[in-house]
């Protein structure tokens, strides 16, 4: 794990070693609680089915876990993420095209109309294209 993470995090990956090292710390993680619990299941038993706050804990423990499996649904059928920031991964809706820039009106010759910067310019304001 640590292999993989220190890869990881210089970006020196490839190939399956982001998979391996979700999949490896996973199996760590559940191997871990396992063999713990399996190493002190007669403790665990005397402690949570023999004493009233070892059996408040455990039914408080499924409780909360069993509220976290039901959907929040702030304002509404649509139902806004308690957070205001939409769902994890969402994309913001695209923008619509731009509309093109107004044709400007040519001069004699079909010369462009430049506008003069900071007010009115002496002299004329058609000018001949640019070239």
């Amino acid at each position: 794990m640590a292999i993989t993470g220190l890869l990881m995090f210089f970006h020196l990956d490839s190939g399956l070693n982001k998979t391996a090292h979700e999949w490896l710390g996973w199996l760590m993680v559940v191997a871990g609680v396992a063999a713990h619990a399996f190493a002190n299941w007669l403790a665990f038993k005397r402690y949570f089915l023999s004493s009233k706050l070892g059996r408040g804990i455990l039914a408080a423990s499924v409780l909360v876990i069993g509220l976290s499996f039901v959907p929040l649904q702030l304002g509404g059928a649509g139902g806004a993420s308690p957070t205001g920031l939409g769902h994890p991964g969402a994309e913001p809706p695209p923008r619509p095209p731009r509309p093109p820039p107004p044709a400007r009106p040519a001069g004699p010759g079909g010369a462009t109309h430049r506008p003069a910067i900071g007010g009115a310019a002496p002299g004329p304001t058609w000018l001949p294209p640019a070239s």
